[in-house]
């Protein structure tokens, strides 16, 4: 009896401590295509800058991507710039996007793709607006993403969970089967030792 309850003691600490914490943990901000000009509306600055790029699909994960190749939508992409709140924006149908009306500053532009894709390019490119002609429009500000687990360059890519999201089911029962067969293991070691 002392043993079941052994089990099930470990069992409820590895509950709370794991897969409390995976499950708790808050999710990325979820994009719109609706620009929330919050850190444009904190400066100073005139908003005439504009940042616009396309998504495309990096078929071989080699990082280079372009004109001809396919395009990906619906593709979270955030804008920050100094300390101020990150505005999240979405590829169109067309793989485009658009920040338009922003501050003259340093942006970090960054793609933060869905499950199942990784990107191949620079995942955050930084672009300085400034109040000269030619300055005011960054043009070409594109991101490569390719599917997870393509080859390319120097191997296959990994794809790892996001910053905050769950654990899988999956693996919470492959670690929770293990957690299991090591206290089973335990306990018959004990018993054995009890008995002889």
């Amino acid at each position: 009896m002392k043993v079941k309850g052994y089990f099930i003691g470990i069992l409820l600490i590895w509950w709370v401590v794991f897969a409390g914490t995976a499950l708790a943990q808050e999710p990325r901000p979820t994009p719109t295509s609706i620009p929330n000009n919050t850190a444009a509306e904190t400066s100073d600055a005139p908003l005439n800058g504009s940042i616009r790029g396309t998504v495309y699909q990096d078929g071989n994960a080699d990082g280079k991507c372009g004109a001809g190749d396919a395009v990906v939508a619906g593709v979270p992409i955030r804008f920050s710039s100094g300390g101020n709140t990150p505005i999240y924006l979405q590829s169109g149908s067309n793989g485009t996007y658009g920040l338009v009306a922003v501050s003259y500053a340093t942006w970090q532009v960054s793609a933060e793709p869905p499950a199942g894709w990784v990107v191949s390019s620079a995942k955050t490119i930084e672009v300085t607006l400034v109040n000269e002609d030619g300055k005011k429009i960054a043009l070409g500000v594109d991101f490569c993403l390719a599917q997870a687990g393509t080859g390319g360059g120097g191997g296959a890519t990994t794809l790892l969970p996001a910053a905050g999201a769950p654990v899988a089911p999956t693996l919470l029962g492959v670690i929770l089967g293990g957690m299991l067969l090591v206290a089973g293991g335990l306990g018959l070691e004990w018993r054995r030792r009890q008995n002889g």
